[in-house]
């Protein structure tokens, strides 16, 4: 009667029951792993980024280091020009003594 018809409904729903959690004990499974995967594939492709950009970080090093060795030149010749300006301002004479002196002897 109506006892047994509940109890064998009840029996279907635990049934029921623990196929569900054993499905969703396996997609927690899945998902873990799916995620482990993709954590090492953004690994991998982090990896490969910081390789791929080494050749050009180098490249930019090395034209800082090369710009910055312009910049000084340039001072360098700056003051160099400025210096014979304030000579050249005291006479041009000084400015040729200076690059006779300066001039290899010749005998």
């Amino acid at each position: 009667g109506l006892m047994s018809d509940l109890a064998q409904r009840q029996k279907l729903v635990g049934t029921e029951f623990e196929e569900f959690q054993v499905r969703l004990a396996s997609m927690d499974e899945q998902h873990r792993s799916w995620r482990t995967r993709v954590e090492s594939r953004e690994e991998q492709w982090r990896a490969k980024q910081q390789n791929d950009l080494e050749p050009f970080r180098t490249q930019i090093d090395s034209l800082r280091k090369q710009l910055t060795k312009l910049q000084s030149d340039e001072q360098e010749h700056f003051e160099t020009l400025s210096r014979r300006a304030d000579l050249h301002d005291g006479g041009l004479e000084d400015v040729r003594g200076i690059a006779l002196r300066r001039a290899p002897q010749t005998s």
